[in-house]
């Protein structure tokens, strides 16, 4: 299974991965709405932490598991 993890800067784990859950369609319909939605969170932290709390609240909804 492949996931995704990240280390923040004072030291915390991030990581990302399919559920049993996942399906693939579904999941490229949500990061679709979140790139039209944060299309600029490259942009500034205001925009980069409203993309994270919508990405960690919705995320299982679509067969992601999310631990921050």
């Amino acid at each position: 299974m492949r996931g995704v993890g990240a280390v923040g800067n004072k030291g915390a784990l991030f990581t990302c991965g399919k559920s049993f859950s996942f399906n693939k369609e579904r999941a490229e319909d949500f990061f679709k709405a979140l790139g039209v939605t944060y299309s600029g969170y490259k942009k500034g932290l205001a925009q980069q932490q409203a993309f994270l709390e919508v990405f960690m609240k919705e995320a299982e909804n679509y067969g992601f598991t999310f631990r921050g």
